[in-house]
């Protein structure tokens, strides 16, 4: 029986489904990684550094979609790694990382701030703040544009189907 992360009581009924929908898609993840992108990469750093933040972010869809949160045990491991890995200039150049993750978060801070001022009440907590950081780090700066429009963009589509 699974148990919630955040409530720490047993996994019942829808969660169930997208616990079990949850598990096929890093199954996927997994074997596209060990048969697709084997002859290319070493699997074993692949493994470590590309398919973690994958099934964080997987887990961190899973716990938002139910409970509307993201809690720092998965949100920061992401941010973290991307930094670390990006230390070698793995994916990119470290300055790129942390420039991406200082302004991920310094976008959505401003965004909630103005949000805030103008309605008075708060659209976003600070994990939604920390979650664009740490793709930032992994991605660079210049990616969060397209980060921020495909998010907007599900988001849309979310609410108007849920």
């Amino acid at each position: 029986m699974a148990i919630s992360p955040t409530s720490k009581s047993p996994v019942v009924g829808s969660e169930s489904v997208t616990s079990l929908l949850l598990g096929l898609i890093i199954v996927a993840i997994d074997y596209f990684l060990k048969v697709e992108l084997k002859a290319r990469i070493s699997f074993s750093f692949l493994q470590a550094s590309f398919s973690s933040p994958i099934h964080f972010t997987l887990m961190l869809l899973v716990v938002d979609f139910d409970h509307q949160i993201l809690p720092d045990d998965l949100v920061l491991p992401i941010l973290w790694i991307g930094l670390g890995i990006n230390i070698f200039n793995v994916y990119i150049p470290l300055v790129d990382s942390v420039l991406g993750a200082m302004a991920g978060y310094l976008f959505l801070w401003s965004v909630f701030w103005v949000f805030k001022w103008i309605t008075g009440k708060e659209g976003m907590g600070y994990g939604d703040f920390k979650l664009l950081a740490a793709l930032g780090a992994w991605l660079g700066w210049s990616m969060l544009p397209q980060i921020v429009l495909i998010a907007s963009m599900i988001g849309a589509v979310a609410g108007i189907t849920f």
